[in-house]
């Protein structure tokens, strides 16, 4: 089952902990570890390899489709045939020829199979004896086609753009300087098409009669829609290990030694 709530009570506990043990306000020791939280929100996040994203540009630049209309596609991949494929209207149930028999004339014997609103498969290729009006449809999709193309580079520059979101919190909270590993990249990171990254991440601090608390959204579709990738669970984890890593550092002594304490959460202690 799909984790879409957050259990934030060990964490609040860790952080009046680390509190207590410094000496630090619990609004530095919350921030202090949620800074961590958001470093390991960052890595936790999957980005697609830039193999994968050139796939989709392939795939993306030999298809274009209109709304209830024609749509046309080309093979892709390595060891393809460059064919391509106009789903338009059929006309065969019009033709008077080569229907039942054997025939010299180009086309089937066999109706096609039909596809949305009696529209068909029709292979693209210069002997074909189409009518002016699909010749005319297949210019336009071309030229639709060509003007939707995708640029390999650009596309290569959305890497990281769903860890991007987590950085967009960091940003609005002011702690570039206290969340390490950020990937330089996921600073200018961009949509697949090119267009700027949108601002889904935020997060704001606020300071209260009994406390601090720290409030983060991050509305990405990826994170909170997809199937595949989790951003509860993400946030869980990242939240659950920060806790982990707290209670082996009580285990281990390390706030007894000034070094190691000091090492660990500088500006705590």
């Amino acid at each position: 089952m799909k984790i879409t709530e957050i259990n934030a009570t060990n964490f609040n506990a860790a952080v009046a902990a680390l509190s207590d043990i410094s000496g630090a306000s619990i609004e530095k020791a919350l921030r202090v570890q949620t800074a961590k939280v958001l470093a390991a929100c960052i890595r936790y996040t999957p980005e697609r390899s830039e193999k994968q994203i050139l796939k989709s540009v392939a795939t993306r630049n030999s298809r274009i489709e209109i709304k209830g209309g024609p749509k046309l596609t080309f093979n892709v991949g390595e060891g393809s045939e460059n064919r391509g494929w106009l789903m338009d209207e059929s006309t065969w149930g019009q033709c008077n020829w080569g229907k039942g028999k054997k025939s010299n004339v180009q086309g089937s014997t066999q109706p096609p199979r039909k596809v949305n609103a009696g529209r068909s498969l029709h292979e693209i290729s210069a002997n074909r004896h189409w009518s002016n009006k699909r010749w005319a449809t297949l210019n336009r999709m071309m030229t639709l086609l060509q003007a939707s193309k995708i640029s390999p580079e650009v596309a290569l520059k959305s890497k990281g753009l769903t860890k991007a979101t987590w950085y967009q919190i960091v940003s609005a909270l002011a702690m570039e300087g206290e969340v390490s590993g950020i990937p330089k990249r996921l600073k200018n990171v961009g949509t697949f098409s090119g267009n700027p990254a949108p601002q889904v991440g935020s997060g704001r601090s606020e300071i209260e009669a009994n406390g601090a608390k720290i409030v983060i959204s991050n509305a990405s579709r990826v994170l909170t829609k997809s199937k595949s990738v989790n951003g509860w669970a993400i946030l869980q984890r990242a939240m659950d290990a920060r806790l982990s890593a707290f209670k082996n550092e009580l285990k281990q002594g390390v706030f007894d030694d000034p070094v190691k304490r000091a090492k660990r959460y500088p500006g705590i202690f």
